[in-house]
């Protein structure tokens, strides 16, 4: 996988200071890299004692972003302990932070427990997430260990080990998704253990780990149920994950699942709850809009179960995986680019932005094109079919977890470019 949107680097061109905030407003040209809302940054000077700064907003063209990209000139604001003009000069370059101590892992670490019924494509997506094939996915319930996957910018690389069942872990070489298929059919492993680099969204200064539990068949598979209802009543982490399939709401299994994710949260009253409404691109629109779906029957659904407290993103994760795998240029199975070539059209059509036809000279890379079974796509249109599949937006979810001062506060785009505007209103040159 391309690891180059790990690797930011921005060289200052202008500072402003906020008047009646600690805040900074950063203009600059991002030299490598992606950098994203709530990610961290720091000033190359300040090496030896690093002075952490949040970006709380970007700004492009004018326009309020989630992120940006290498070539672009961005506007920023910095949110930070005690920040002072000091803090940045212009041509300084700053970089996104990347390690932590031990304390700072601890206490910036993201537990997730991934849970869903069978079919409804949790290991998609996961993988998706990843932005690469890891984890077996078929119709059938294809999880059967506990597997952990930690996400953090200190791996280049995926790397696998297995717990058997002395308790002694042992390292995989050969990393792929049939190797783990096999480790997976295999009574000796208790526990999968995934170390993988981010991606995108989640190429964030906090180490994400998803705890993955069997796709849950109540009606069947006792062994998987009896994994997951021991992982479920073991978590005790930030949030739960739940994958819901658009095309299969309300099911059995569901319910029963439901029912035992209420029991650890009614536990754990500041755990969370995600629904990730996986295949939301299979609904009929012309029957049935997505807003009426999710509004007159999934709301009254899970609050019939008995949880109150939660947030519903819809999203299509193999077309996000498959829109990740080919911006790295990795290359794709015939029936893959099949499935690229249906969800490009699908995503890409219902683009309804002048935005895609901008051209730019300092934002070349932009306009290159990448190859999926002998046709041509930009990358910028891809970019844009994939912002449409709605991962990023859950991503932007999963990246704000554990931090109290953002807890039931949701923004829209609106607000977000308002906030910007009051902050531009009231700045005195540095």
């Amino acid at each position: 996988m391309n690891q180059q949107l790990n690797r930011f680097s921005l060289t200052v061109e202008e500072v402003y200071k906020i008047k009646t905030s600690p805040n900074l407003i950063v203009i600059g040209q991002i030299d490598s890299g992606q950098i994203n809302v709530n990610e961290e940054i720091y000033c190359y000077r300040s090496t030896a004692d690093k002075k952490y700064m949040r970006v709380t907003e970007i700004k492009r063209k004018g326009l309020s972003v989630a992120w940006a990209q290498s070539g672009d000139k961005i506007i920023i604001c910095l949110e930070g302990s005690n920040l002072t003009k000091e803090d940045v000069h212009n041509g300084d370059i700053l970089f996104k932070r990347q390690k932590w101590d031990e304390k700072q892992k601890a206490e910036e670490t993201v537990e997730l427990l991934v849970v869903a019924p069978m079919s409804s494509g949790k290991s998609t997506v996961i993988n998706a997430i990843l932005g690469m094939n890891i984890l077996p996915s078929s119709n059938f319930a294809c999880t059967a260990h506990k597997y952990k996957i930690t996400i953090n910018d200190k791996n280049e690389q995926v790397e696998v080990s297995v717990r058997v069942r002395n308790g002694k872990m042992e390292k995989v070489t050969d990393v792929n998704g049939e190797t783990l298929k096999k480790i997976n059919e295999d009574e000796i492993s208790k526990e999968i253990n995934i170390e993988a680099p981010s991606y995108g969204r989640l190429a964030q200064t906090r180490k994400i780990v998803l705890i993955d539990t069997p796709g849950a068949n109540y009606s069947g598979n006792s062994r998987h149920r009896a994994v997951t209802d021991s992982i479920i009543s073991e978590f005790s982490g930030n949030a739960v994950l739940y994958i819901l399939n658009a095309s299969q709401i309300g099911t059995e299994d569901d319910e029963k699942i439901l029912k035992k994710i209420k029991g650890l949260l009614d536990k754990n009253k500041d755990m969370e709850i995600i629904f990730a409404l996986n295949k939301a691109d299979v609904i009929n629109r012309d029957k049935e809009s997505l807003d009426t779906l999710i509004r007159k029957q999934i709301v009254p659904y899970i609050k019939k179960v008995g949880i109150s407290r939660f947030s519903i993103y819809p999203c299509s994760a193999e077309a996000a995986l498959l829109f990740r795998r080919a911006l790295a240029e990795d290359e794709m199975a015939e029936s893959e680019a099949d499935n690229f070539y249906k969800y490009f059209k699908y995503f890409y059509r219902d683009t309804i932005s002048l935005y895609q036809y901008i051209y730019d000279s300092d934002r070349e890379a932009e306009y290159e094109t990448i190859e999926v079974d002998g046709e041509q796509y930009s990358r910028k249109s891809v970019e844009i079919a994939l912002y449409n599949t709605g991962l990023q937006e859950l991503e932007n979810k999963l990246v704000k977890l554990g931090k109290s001062e953002e807890k039931g506060k949701t923004e829209t785009p609106k607000d977000e470019i308002a906030k910007m505007n009051e902050l531009f209103a009231d700045v005195s040159i540095v």
